[in-house]
């Protein structure tokens, strides 16, 4: 445990470095309170007016098993199940004389490139919806944790 020292005329206090990560977060908040004071905006940011039909769809919801949608997907699944049996099958790379986009083993890893692509959004979406939910539980924490998936832990774990 890292204790730091703070010596003021006559006093001394330590605190844990805890302690002084949760002054910082109090002064973080209370600076964000000056400044949305002192804006003199109308009350839109940029990231509100930026979202996409995403973010709306993900607004109008209050169960998460409405806004992630991919897993239960059947085409989701009919990858998944192919990738399985391809994992079980010994293959010996692309059969002789096949062209290589006729070869259902280059479809599949096709297909489960695009899975990646729908799999990140689907990563986006869901971080919106968690981070649109505990926006006004704790403010500071969209600014300390960036990665979606490091976001959806500690939302976890509160």
């Amino acid at each position: 445990m890292v204790i730091i020292s703070l010596t003021l005329p006559s006093l001394l206090f330590t605190a844990t470095l805890e302690d002084s990560f949760l002054a910082d977060l109090d002064d973080l908040s209370d600076n964000e309170a000056e400044v949305d004071e002192s804006d003199g905006d109308d009350g839109k940011d940029k990231e509100d007016i930026d979202m996409d039909m995403a973010d709306l769809e993900t607004l109008n919801y209050d169960d998460l098993d409405s806004v992630s949608k991919l897993q239960k997907s059947q085409r989701y699944l009919d990858i998944m199940q192919k990738v399985e049996e391809a994992l079980g099958k010994d293959s010996d790379g692309a059969e002789k004389g096949t062209v290589l986009e006729d070869d259902p083993e280059y479809k599949l890893i096709v297909d489960c490139n695009q899975l990646s692509v729908d799999i990140e959004n689907e990563i986006a979406i869901v971080h919106n919806f968690i981070r649109d939910k505990y926006r006004l539980k704790f403010q500071e924490l969209e600014s300390l944790v960036n990665h979606p998936i490091d976001y959806a832990r500690v939302v976890k774990k509160k």
